[in-house]
């Protein structure tokens, strides 16, 4: 009876021990610590990879926006500590050092392919939970591409081509357009602009460039006449001159004589002593120093005022002519150069060379007023001449010279187009804010109806005249005379180019083209170089959007090396200014410059209302406050407003406009 009660019991306390699990959890945390921990260290050493390399890829990013930009538009340098290389670096390292993360052995390497810097950046970072299993540290890379790239772009050159621009940089005036001027310099900069732009252009952008050279005018006949023959006008008045029958004058007053020089052969000749002035360290022997060619004599320099002598005056009772002679003593100075060597140096040494000349003066006045007797004699009628210019369009595109009897005596003059222009109506006011509507000139995006005052004239110079005594006589009225007076001078720049995609043979072509020639206008230069670039004037057909219609960003670099120079007897966009007074009005040539300026400005900001980026660049000069102010900016604060004083700094800026203009991107 007790045995099988034990048994029993024993049963059932085998069988609650097998029921019981109570204890079993302890079992199971210890077995699933291992993977547990593995997985909860991998999720820390995760999360740290991804900072890690993230913090990695931004400073890589910042590296190379930062090479690019100092790259700018030029090119990819690697030596010195503000190359655009070390400027690379420069900005990983203040991004991302050893340490960061407690990584180690941080390394980057940028390098520039076609415009666009290529970085890769390597780091090591050290494991914390993972190293207890299978891996101890984590080798991270990554790389970036920054590059410039270019929107739809329009880019108008305004270029000052005044005669200015064939001196040397320095200002002086012996480079004669050639190595060293500044057109040159123009010329190059220009080249090294279009080289800048040229890798950012994509295949779904459009860059167009056009062109203004400008003086004291601007040559767009060929564009106005081929764009629509109807904007120039077929009758245009000129200051001019008509042969005829009439009087015998006696003259009574005179004008500014035309004066004939005769120099004798230098007197009193002194050659002073050879004094060294700077070492030449590029040479370092004798023979090659004494064998140096001799730099050119200095420009000869006047030595105080002229003495004059031997005073006589007389007047032709024949033709009014008064004639007046004397003798005119001057003293000049001169330097010469040479190299010489001396105590184991190239100097170069200068000596003072000095004479005197003499100079036989001889001054004939043309008379100014008559005593007018009758008489079958011939003479000229000088003032305001209406012609038919039909036919003298007609020669810009191969048409027959025109004649016209404006030579010696009645004499036949033949003329051709050399397409520049005459502006269409203005008014001499002296405000512009804003211009008078009947200030058709400065209406960049008027186009012209059948009034022939919205209309342009052709330059005419062969048929236009000076008059006698330009400061007192009334310009209003002819001037009947036997005598006969000089043409104006007109200077006619190169011909202006309308925005285009050209290839850069073409540009190189155009601006090895350039001259240099006539006075400093600014106006005109704005004017036309806001109206070829207008998205809504003459040309807004071509100019308002992309052929695929998508928009355009428009910017116009306006270069000049000196200030505005208004002339009052050059024939030029607003004819002789004295004789025809346009601009200046009943004022008088004493507010001719602030006039002009004036407008400068109102052009200016109309070019800026058009949402036209302007940038200025000055060379060998500083710039006035009108330049800062034309670009909608103050000398205080100017970030499109540039000076260069050497043909490297030209280019530089050139450079430096062309980069701002292109959009710096990160490459994915």
């Amino acid at each position: 009876m007790k045995q099988g009660g034990f048994a029993r019991n024993q049963q059932s306390f085998l069988s609650r021990i097998r029921r019981d699990v109570s204890g079993n959890t302890i079992a199971l945390v210890a077995a699933a610590l291992v993977p547990l921990t593995a997985m909860i260290g991998g999720g820390v050493d995760v999360a740290r990879i991804y900072m890690t390399k993230t913090r990695l890829q931004q400073a890589c990013d910042a590296g190379s926006l930062a090479g690019r930009k100092v790259m700018g538009s030029g090119v990819w340098t690697t030596t010195g500590t503000d190359s655009a290389k070390a400027q690379a670096e420069s900005y990983f390292h203040a991004n991302f050092t050893d340490g960061t993360y407690g990584s180690y052995d941080v390394e980057i390497e940028y390098t520039e392919n076609e415009g666009t810097v290529n970085g890769q950046a390597t780091a090591t970072l050290p494991l914390v939970i993972m190293q207890m299993f299978t891996e101890d540290e984590k080798q991270l890379t990554v790389s970036c591409d920054a590059a410039l790239d270019l929107s739809n772009t329009d880019i108008m050159f305004v270029l000052d081509s005044t005669g200015s621009m064939d001196w040397c940089v320095d200002g002086t005036d012996e480079c004669n357009s050639g190595a060293g001027s500044r057109i040159a310099a123009l010329r190059e900069a220009v080249m090294a602009f279009y080289d800048a732009l040229a890798p950012t252009v994509s295949e779904d952008s459009q860059l167009r460039y056009g062109f203004v050279p400008y003086s004291s005018s601007v040559n767009v006949g060929r564009i106005l006449h081929q764009a629509n023959p109807n904007w120039l006008r077929t009758t245009a008045t000129y200051q001019s001159r008509v042969w005829t029958n009439g009087f015998t004058q006696v003259a009574s007053a005179w004008g500014t004589p035309v004066t004939d020089r005769d120099s004798s052969n230098p007197q009193n000749q002194r050659t002073g002593n050879w004094t060294d002035q700077s070492i030449n360290s590029a040479v370092n022997s004798r023979n090659a120093c004494n064998a140096l060619a001799s730099p050119a004599d200095s420009a000869v320099q006047a030595v105080g005022s002229p003495q004059v002598t031997n005073y006589n005056s007389s007047v032709d009772d024949g033709t009014g002519v008064r004639t007046v002679t004397y003798t005119e003593t001057q003293s000049y100075r001169q330097y010469q150069y040479r190299y010489r060597w001396s105590s184991n140096r190239c100097w170069l040494q200068r000596r003072e060379y000095t004479y005197v000349i003499e100079t036989d003066v001889t001054e004939v006045s043309q008379p100014t007023a008559w005593t007018m007797v009758p008489s079958n004699n011939a003479y000229w009628v000088y003032g305001p001449t209406t012609y038919d210019v039909s036919a003298y369009i007609a020669t810009i595109n191969g048409g027959a010279a025109v004649t016209t009897q404006t030579g010696n005596s009645g004499g036949n003059v033949t003329s051709t187009w050399n397409g520049c222009i005459e502006e269409r109506q203005t008014v001499s006011e002296n405000s512009f804010s804003p211009p008078s509507a009947d200030a058709y000139d400065l209406g960049l995006n008027m186009v012209p109806t059948s009034d022939d005052a919205t209309k342009w004239t052709p330059a005419w110079s062969n048929i236009t005249y000076l008059r006698q005594n330009q400061n007192s006589q009334n310009v209003t009225t002819s001037n009947q005379t036997r005598s006969t007076y000089s043409r104006a001078n007109h200077y006619c720049p190169h011909e202006a180019m309308k925005l285009g995609e050209y290839d850069r043979d073409e540009v190189e072509d155009y601006v090895d083209s350039l001259v240099a020639v006539g006075s400093t206008y600014h106006d005109m230069g704005m004017i036309w170089g806001g109206r070829l670039l207008s998205p809504i004037g003459l040309f807004a057909s071509e100019n308002a959007y992309t052929a695929s219609g998508d928009t355009i960003s428009r910017h116009l670099v306006f270069m000049t090396d000196g200030e505005l120079a208004p002339s009052t007897s050059l024939y030029g966009l607003y004819g002789v200014e004295y004789l025809d007074r346009r601009v200046t009005g009943a004022a008088g040539t004493g507010v001719q410059f602030n006039r002009h300026e004036d407008r400068f400005l109102a052009i200016c900001q109309a070019v800026r209302n058009m949402n036209v980026t302007i940038w200025i660049v000055g060379l060998g000069t500083e710039l006035s406050d009108a330049m800062y102010e034309c670009a909608g900016e103050t000398r205080d604060a100017s970030s499109h407003v540039y000076e260069s004083e050497s043909a490297d700094d030209l280019i530089d800026n050139f450079r430096r406009i062309a980069g701002d203009i292109a959009a710096l991107r990160l490459e994915s």
